[in-house]
């Protein structure tokens, strides 16, 4: 009994050598990655300036799907229309900027998303050139936002356009009935409910949502028409909803300039009369913990699957350009 209390007593087990260096190595490791990645956010921001009045181009990224809601959460992907207005401005701010090259990815949004963004760009273009480079995709509400820029280049397969509106409504009622699953819906004005899934669209309640999607689809056209210098009827016969390829679009006149990245770099380093070498300032570079989330979700090789998606789906009940 006494050999047992001495046992209980002596203290706790000393780690082992190689469970402290174990430990040791996950801690150097964890350093290693937080200063490699706050560094590299470091070097970003400072994008390179020089002070020297050579000129600077801010590079703005607009990837994924277009929303106002798009900021809520810190590992969000979407577009907040927020932020770029922000960027567009301090862009317009800055004096050492030149010229402004938004980096599109995106399958589009909602229709008031695009709006948004479309008005900023329209705003900075009276002060800097600003030149769309489009990725994969620049289609729907990504086209609409991008339709005021100075140029536009676009790769020959990059998707562009997309002029149209769709509305999704929902019908589940035949599987909540094999659910058993029952609704009552309580509600004040006659159209309050409008779009419930849990019964079908009224003849009334569809033709409303075609009205209210008939003048969106007019906005988009006319807004469209305005920012390329296009007429009206030309972007009309272009208005199928059809997503054109980039060889396409540069026929059409929905695209200036069939080229990658780079082409679209010399582009606004040609208009904002940049001398040499431009400076690149990428102003919405990822938080320390958006830039962890990236790095070990592998957010970004998933975007081109999100953006095929997207393409093929919307919100219920949401004009979506």
């Amino acid at each position: 009994m006494e050999e047992e209390t001495q046992k209980v007593n002596s203290g706790p087990v000393p780690l082992k050598k190689s469970h402290w260096l174990r430990y040791l190595l996950i801690a150097a490791a964890l350093l290693i990655v937080f200063f490699v990645g706050a560094f590299v956010l470091l070097i970003n921001a400072i994008g390179g300036r020089t002070g020297f009045g050579n000129g600077s181009i801010a590079l703005i990224y607009i990837e994924g799907p277009i929303a106002a809601s798009g900021s809520e959460g810190i590992f969000s992907s979407a577009v907040n229309p927020g932020d770029i207005i922000g960027q567009l401005k301090q862009a317009e701010e800055d004096d050492d900027i030149a010229a402004v090259l938004m980096r599109i990815n995106s399958p589009g949004g909602t229709a008031s998303a695009g709006q948004e963004i479309y008005e900023q760009v329209k705003k900075l273009q009276k002060h800097k050139p600003v030149v769309v480079s489009i990725a994969d995709v620049g289609a729907s509400a990504a086209y609409l936002l991008a339709s005021p820029a100075q140029k536009i280049i676009s790769t020959p397969s990059s998707l562009v356009g997309s002029i149209g509106t769709i509305i999704t409504v929902p019908n589940y009622q035949g599987l909540y009935k094999k659910l058993g699953i029952n609704y009552t819906v309580i509600s004040q004005g006659k159209y309050k409910d409008i779009g419930n899934p849990n019964r079908p669209l009224t003849v009334e309640e569809t033709a409303i949502l075609k009205k209210q999607s008939k003048l969106v689809y007019e906005q988009f056209i006319d807004e469209v028409a305005a920012g390329r210098g296009m007429p009206r009827d030309k972007v009309a016969k272009l208005a199928t909803g059809l997503a054109f390829l980039g060889v396409e679009g540069k026929k059409f006149g929905l695209v200036d300039k069939l080229g990658n990245f780079q082409d679209a770099i010399d582009e606004a380093a040609k208009l904002g009369k940049i001398k040499g070498k431009p400076d690149i300032i990428e102003f919405n570079q990822p938080s320390i913990l958006q830039f962890f989330s990236q790095l070990f979700s592998g957010e970004k090789n998933r975007l081109k699957e999100q953006i095929l998606k997207e393409l093929i789906t919307s919100p219920p009940t949401t004009p979506i350009k």
